[in-house]
């Protein structure tokens, strides 16, 4: 017959966990992963920085750089960043475009004062 044993929460030992006090010292110069990883559809390259215990995110769009932040990004963060970098890339064409246009226009004389025709 089987017997059923219990077990009290002190005897019990826990895996995969750590006590309350446990003390971890961060070793600075240990290597720290710089795969990229992928959040949604989005790709973002993971760059630690130097003498911190900070790692950068950096958000891509294709081979382009859109965004970069300190904490890991989550969808809505990569999404924004994109739409930033397009919104940028159309200004910027936009600007480009009536430059060009105001340069083709033919130049207005500008208009003698009383000075200058006597």
């Amino acid at each position: 017959m089987l017997q059923i044993y219990e077990i009290s929460h002190t005897e019990m030992k826990h895996r995969h966990t750590l006590h309350l006090r446990t003390i971890i010292r961060y070793d600075r110069d240990a290597r720290r992963p710089i795969t990229p990883v992928i959040v949604g559809k989005h790709t973002v390259a993971r760059r630690p920085l130097a003498n911190s215990v900070h790692t950068l995110y950096l958000i891509f769009d294709g081979a382009e750089i859109a965004g970069a932040q300190i904490s890991y990004p989550s969808e809505a963060d990569c999404a924004d960043a994109i739409k930033r970098l397009h919104n940028a890339k159309n200004a910027a064409e936009a600007a480009a475009t009536k430059a060009i246009v105001n340069a083709k226009k033919p130049r207005q004389r500008r208009a003698l004062t009383i000075r200058e025709a006597a």
